[in-house]
């Protein structure tokens, strides 16, 4: 039998799907701030009537890390160049472990796990369906650049939804009907990554998906790996494909795609004051800056300062890697990066083999993705980092791992 939902399984729904659709095109993005509050409220009420107010050190091992890091963080704010500990930086620094404490607390099941995926699954979809209706899915910029303010913050929503969603197709659901409700809504996640031009977001989704088919077994616990790569082959060929034959995706990406293979095959010289020109440069600026000072770095949020003053580009190193080590230097790098090394060890050591392949394919299309973008501040990679670490203590409990199937 399912469990009943709870009072807390709504509020963490409703959470997600507000992150994803409170983006004033038709709901109020109040809505998102009221989510956020009812989730605080139940966190709140969770720990008043079940946990009394006792804290399970172990059932916040993994908010810990973000909270251990946040202090670095802060004290990094104190030598930066504002040296003040709130601005819109470190505001979502702050969010982030908010929200990261109550899913620790709210999230203590094998199925509000899977009911996180499902949430994020679900508001991807009905994003696509409001994009649809109000004439915003296909427009003249990138998709997500206005009413999500970054199209690259907005493709990694759609990316992690379509981490939740292909896995879920490939190993979770097993009914025939379940899993073509899924295939379509990793339809509509790739079609908005697509239309958002993060290429990064792109490749790493690629990856991804193939790290997860390349280990599929059938029913009989086989694994087909020629059949796989093949397969596997043939995704990548359909992808550029589409990315070089619809007119739409090749202006959008497929011309950004293409420059940024042919440089790296080095058949292409980077134009100066291209976006792979100027991210190279930031790039450089960060790992030079960093050299000079490789223990603490220039403080919290620092780079964007150094990069206007020698570029005049007000701007992030757009690495993750690059950001910390300049920001906080190997101290707060190796304080954030530690957790996906840790998850990353859980995940090769997991005996269930849905679970392993889950983890790695998960972390490394992170840090694929990461190596094009800035998220340490981002609740949603927080999240998909907790459900991977939360998923191989829970999927070994008595009764779980029967739920999932190769």
């Amino acid at each position: 039998m399912r469990k009943k939902i709870d009072i807390y399984s709504i509020l963490i729904m409703f959470y997600i799907v507000m992150t994803l659709i409170a983006n004033d095109l038709l709901i109020s993005s109040f809505f998102c701030t009221i989510a956020i509050g009812l989730l605080i409220l139940g966190t709140l009420l969770q720990m008043i009537q079940k946990d009394k107010f006792i804290l399970n050190i172990s059932k916040y091992n993994f908010c810990n890390w973000y909270f251990l890091f946040m202090g670095i963080s802060m004290i990094g704010m104190l030598y930066s160049c504002e040296k003040r500990l709130l601005n819109d930086s470190s505001y979502l620094l702050y969010t982030t472990a908010i929200i990261l404490f109550c899913f620790s607390t709210l999230v203590d099941s094998y199925e509000k796990l899977i009911l996180v995926m499902k949430s994020y699954m679900w508001g991807s979809a009905i994003l696509f369906v409001i994009l649809l209706y109000t004439n915003n899915l296909i427009t003249d910029e990138r998709l997500g650049s206005t009413f999500a303010g970054n199209s690259n913050t907005f493709a990694l929503f759609m990316m992690v939804s379509f981490f939740f969603s292909v896995w879920q197709f490939l190993y979770y659901e097993h009914e025939r009907l379940k899993r073509s409700v899924i295939a379509v809504i990793m339809i509509m996640n790739i079609i908005t990554i697509f239309l958002s031009g993060a290429r990064k977001s792109i490749v790493a989704c690629v990856i991804y998906t193939i790290i997860l088919y390349l280990f599929k077994k059938d029913k009989k616990r086989r694994r087909h790996i020629i059949r796989n790569i093949f397969v596997s082959c043939f995704i990548i060929i359909l992808v550029w494909q589409l990315m070089m034959k619809i007119p739409l995706l090749y202006e959008i990406v497929g011309n950004r795609m293409e420059s940024l293979i042919y440089q790296f095959l080095g058949k292409e010289a980077v134009s100066i004051g291209s976006s792979s020109y100027l991210r190279d440069t930031y790039r450089k600026l960060a790992i030079d800056g960093w050299l000079k000072s490789p223990v603490w770095g220039y403080g919290y949020d620092s780079f964007h300062f150094y990069n206007s003053m020698i570029t005049g580009h007000n701007a992030y190193s757009h690495n993750n890697f690059t950001e910390l080590l300049y920001d906080l230097g190997i101290i707060g790098f190796i304080a954030y990066y530690y957790k996906y090394y840790q998850i990353l060890k859980l995940g090769v050591k997991s005996k269930i083999s849905e679970v392993k392949v889950l983890t790695i394919a998960g972390i490394v299309s992170i840090l694929v993705n990461e190596y094009g973008q800035v998220d340490y501040n981002l609740s949603i990679i927080v999240i998909f980092l907790f459900v991977l670490y939360k998923l191989n203590f829970l999927a070994n409990s008595t009764g779980n791992e029967s739920k999932l199937n190769g």
